[in-house]
């Protein structure tokens, strides 16, 4: 699900967790087999947000990576989209996308992926999955890291405060 959270509640299944940032956007049209030319007609406004990824205790469970990616509530993007084209303009040099946890920087970007990488991988994906109007797609920006229950996770792009999430 994705939506603006305050709080996130690691379930007591989960031996930890990580913070993925990434780059959404929301689909504007629906397809399939979408050809990487045809993919900025489907691709519509944008945010910086984080992904929660999870490692289980019990090892063992049938379909354990579709479990440990699909935890309720572990997409979080702000409410707020911003057109497509002031998303790569918006995080740069003087604004960067910084994520802090206890106040400490984990991650600074200086630049998003730019369209032809965002188009690529929409078409890639479309191969495999049908998109529908609303649809978000999420671009892992890089690796994650670690937070535990008691981190306090802020997301700025330059001096506006985007994500404010206390893990518990």
């Amino acid at each position: 699900m994705i939506r603006k959270l305050d709080c996130y509640y690691i379930p007591d299944y989960i031996e930890s967790a990580s913070i993925v940032p990434v780059l959404c956007f929301r689909l504007d049209r629906a397809g399939k087999c979408i050809p990487q030319k045809f993919a900025e007609r489907f691709i519509g406004p944008a945010n910086c947000g984080v992904l929660i990824r999870a490692r289980l205790k019990d090892r063992s469970i049938a379909n354990l990576e579709f479990i440990e990616n699909a935890l309720d509530y572990s997409t979080i993007i702000p409410y707020d989209l911003l057109p497509k084209e002031e998303m790569h303009t918006k995080v740069n040099e003087h604004q960067p996308l910084a994520l802090r946890v206890n106040g400490h920087l984990q991650q600074c970007f200086t630049a998003l992926p730019c369209t032809s990488e965002v188009e690529t991988a929409f078409s890639d994906i479309s191969t495999y999955c049908a998109a529908r109007t609303g649809d978000f797609l999420a671009l892992e920006l890089s690796e994650g890291f670690p937070i535990t229950p008691d981190s306090h996770l802020v997301v700025t792009i330059g001096e506006e405060q985007i994500l404010d999430l206390l893990v518990k």
